[in-house]
């Protein structure tokens, strides 16, 4: 920062400096510094030179002159990247000018450039200290400066509630709206980049009541969901809190406007599916989401929607999108399988998004490639943290003896001891099995205590009263299965002792469909499920039960791939706005749904426990009015046509 002082004023300081010069007697000839020098070097840039040489007039000059140049060379040698001999000399200047015996703008100054040095030496807190606590009586450009160097140490410090309440601090201070707009939207800015649970920590510690506002309305930004309504909902609220603050009406408006460009669809919108071969029903039932979707949108809101059957060839998938392309689709979703989904992550470049319905094998993906799916790795991940927020620490996992089973195991245990957890056993089993007695009595240590009992007969040569016990330092089982599997594995593990353990699973363990009867012997079973199954309604959304009638047969049988379809064309006006700000969310029928930076959409589920055989949520959940929805019929078309 560069002192300003008035041309007059500085030309004044510099000839009194070059009389007094001129006056001294000294022993031999000495040619004075020119004051005019100063002054062009200043003017060139030449930061370093201009301020040591007002530093030298200094010398030869008397207060107040002597003051306002040396304050002068203090600000232009700290202006720029001060050398260890110009830090020295700053250093003494600055500590014999007492901010207590000068004139409040040159108290200022010094206590300014006090804190500047204190910055430049990394010191933030010393620079903290020594800028005025209020900053009265000096002109607007001082005060600018002194807020701006306290903004930089609040930050240096990590301190948010310091650097919010300075930001509101620096709006007084700014010259012009130009100045108030670019200190709010850097403000903006800096609350939109935290959580919002910090920026409800924040909104209670500020000490203004206009900090508080501006922190409340981040959180208002940071936590709504791409819905108008429900942001209108939350301004009102806002609004009723803060009355007058600030930030409104304007900060109202962009938010309001900022809402209605994320509802806004695309023209045309093509679906990539396997309507024909083994894949039929599945795609069917995410057909019929989307449709679902489609058909809850208003009408001046729906998109062309074309449909493509891509069958069982991945190749057949890529040929369709450039057809989709060639005919005017201006985002795609899908496709569904998972090798053409890897064959689009591996493509250079994409003429126009897409949102495939799977993830890819590969780990890097072209630019505007979005992956959303019923990911089960994300569940498994889940259930590690919710066994860590449960205070586990030594798990068992059983899992089945395939493909399924292997990846789940793994992701559950790297998360788990990422979280400061153990898995001790890992046991697989056959899915084609009923007996699951081998798996579980190795993994509780049934197995192991038996071994002993024997053993020790064996010595004593006599029949020894015995219960097995199983290892005590187990304190939960990670539980990996369908209902199938699900429903033997639960009272298998009661029956070898193991009934006092937790049991976490996957929403593999559920059918999706309420079956008491059947699902009895889960009780005490915690698992991690969408929002939908769980009858959880969204606003904005159908709920389960008023959809469940104009769906087909077979979808639903899926609810989960409903729900899924329903999520998609929902997340494809806000697919920009989610990939610009990873961890922001999206409440869908699938969960709590956010990217991360590689464009992959990972859900975030509830949690539910099984209770005389119903699957129960944890947390009480709200569920709206049913709405009415149309019959859903899927129309299954080779050729694109619009809907």
């Amino acid at each position: 920062m560069t002192q300003t002082l008035s041309i007059a004023r500085l030309l004044t300081a510099l000839l009194t400096a070059l009389i007094l010069a001129a006056c001294a007697p000294a022993p031999r000839p000495v040619e004075p510094p020119d004051p005019s020098r100063a002054v062009v070097l200043e003017q060139e840039g030449r930061l370093v030179e201009a301020g040591r040489l007002y530093l030298e007039l200094a010398e030869r000059a008397e207060d107040p002159q002597r003051t306002e140049l040396r304050l002068r060379g203090v600000d232009l040698l700290l202006d720029s990247e001060p050398e260890p001999q110009d830090e020295e000399r700053i250093e003494a200047v600055l500590t014999e000018l007492s901010p207590m015996e000068l004139p409040p703008v040159e108290a200022t100054r010094v206590s300014l450039a006090t804190a500047r040095l204190a910055m430049w030496r990394g010191q933030p807190a010393a620079a903290l200290e020594a800028l005025p606590a209020d900053v009265v009586g000096v002109p607007a450009h001082l005060g600018r400066q002194v807020e701006e160097t306290r903004l930089s140490a609040y930050l240096a410090l990590d301190d948010l509630a310091g650097a919010v309440q300075t930001h509101v601090r620096l709006e007084a201070w700014q010259p012009d709206a130009e100045g108030v707009a670019a200190n709010r939207a850097a403000l903006w800015d800096r609350m939109l980049s935290l959580e919002r649970s910090t920026l409800l920590r924040l909104e209670g510690e500020v000490p203004s009541r206009a900090a508080a506002g501006w922190l409340a309305l981040a959180r208002v930004a940071r936590g709504t969901g791409p819905i108008p309504e429900e942001l209108d909902r939350a301004l009102e609220e806002w609004s009723r809190a803060y009355p007058d603050h600030p930030a409104a009406p304007e900060m109202i408006r962009l938010l309001r406007e900022q809402w209605a460009a994320l509802g806004r669809y695309p023209d045309t919108v093509a679906l990539l599916l396997p309507m024909s071969g083994r894949l039929s029903t599945v795609a069917t039932a995410v057909y019929e989401g989307v449709m679902a979707a489609y058909y809850s949108l208003p009408v001046d809101a729906r998109p062309v929607v074309r449909l493509y059957d891509t069958g069982e060839q991945a190749e057949a998938a890529w040929t369709l999108y450039q057809q989709a392309v060639d005919d005017g689709a201006d985002l795609v979703i899908g496709p569904l399988e998972r090798r053409a989904v890897t064959l689009f992550s591996r493509a250079e470049m994409l003429p126009v998004p897409v949102l495939a319905l799977n993830h890819s094998s590969d780990s890097v993906a072209p630019e505007r490639f979005y992956q959303y799916g019923l990911n089960p790795e994300d569940e498994a991940r889940q259930a590690a943290e919710q066994a860590a927020i449960e205070g586990h620490l030594h798990a068992l996992v059983l899992a089945p003896r395939n493909d399924l089973g292997e990846r789940l195991s793994r992701t559950f245990a790297e998360r788990f001891e990422d979280l400061g957890g153990m898995v001790l056993a890992t046991e697989f089993y056959s899915p084609q099995a009923s007996d699951f007695a081998g798996p579980i009595t190795f993994g509780v240590g049934l197995t192991e205590s038996r071994g002993r009992h024997r053993q020790l007969q064996s010595v004593v040569r006599t029949t020894l009263e015995f219960e097995p016990r199983r290892r005590q330092d187990l304190d939960m089982v990670f539980m990996v299965g369908s209902p199938r599997e699900a429903r033997l594995l639960a009272p298998q593990l009661r029956f070898h002792r193991a009934g006092d353990l937790p049991v976490l699973s996957t929403s593999h363990a559920y059918s999706g469909t309420r079956d008491a009867r059947a699902d009895e012997d889960l009780d005490g079973v915690v698992l991690a499920d969408i929002p939908w199954v769980l009858d959880v309604t969204v606003d904005g959304t159908p709920d389960r039960e008023s959809l469940l009638p104009v769906l087909s047969s077979s979808s639903r049988a899926l609810p989960r791939l409903v729900a899924m379809g329903h999520d998609a064309l929902r997340l494809v006006p806000l697919l920009e706005h989610l990939h610009a700000r990873p961890g922001e969310r999206f409440t869908g029928l699938t969960g709590n749904l956010y990217l991360d930076d590689a464009g992959r959409i990972h859900r975030q589920l509830h949690w539910a426990r099984f209770h005389r055989g119903t699957l129960r949520p944890l947390a009480p959940m709200v569920a709206a009015e049913p709405e009415a929805a149309p019959r859903v019929v899927p129309t299954v078309i080779r050729e694109p046509s619009g809907l």
